[in-house]
C-alpha cells in the first residue's frame, strides 16, 4: 500500500480506517490498522517525499555536521559583561547597522 502526500485526494489509505477516540478523557486514539483484501498478499506500506521535503531533509542532516560558527569565546565574555551590568552599547553604530540592514530589503 503506498500513500502519496502529494495527490489532492483523501489521505485515507485504501482498505484501512482510523479509529476513532475512545475514551475522550485519555486523549488518546485508536491504532491505525488496514485491512488487506481478501486473497491479496500483504505489502509494505512506503511514503514518497516531494523535492521540498527531501532537500529539506538534505539541509538538516548538513547543518548537523556543520561546525559551529559562533565565537564562543566572545560570546562567553559577552555573556559575562552583561551579567556583571557592565556591557555598554552604541546605540548610533546599532542604528547605523539595522538601516544598513534595511536597505537589503528594499
Amino acid at each position: 500500500m503506498a500513500i502519496n502526500f502529494n495527490s489532492s485526494g483523501g489521505t485515507q489509505p485504501s482498505g484501512g480506517y482510523v479509529g476513532k477516540l475512545t475514551d475522550t478523557s485519555k486523549k488518546t486514539a485508536t491504532t491505525l490498522s488496514a485491512k488487506p483484501e481478501a486473497g491479496s498478499q500483504s505489502q509494505a506500506d512506503s511514503v514518497q517525499l516531494s523535492n521540498s521535503a527531501l532537500q529539506v531533509q538534505h539541509l538538516s542532516r548538513q547543518l548537523a555536521h556543520a561546525p559551529d560558527i559562533a565565537d564562543t569565546e566572545k560570546v562567553a565574555q559577552i555573556r559575562q559583561a552583561i551579567e556583571d551590568g557592565t556591557y555598554s552599547i552604541d546605540s548610533l553604530q546599532l542604528a547605523d547597522k539595522m538601516l544598513g540592514f534595511e536597505a537589503h530589503f528594499s
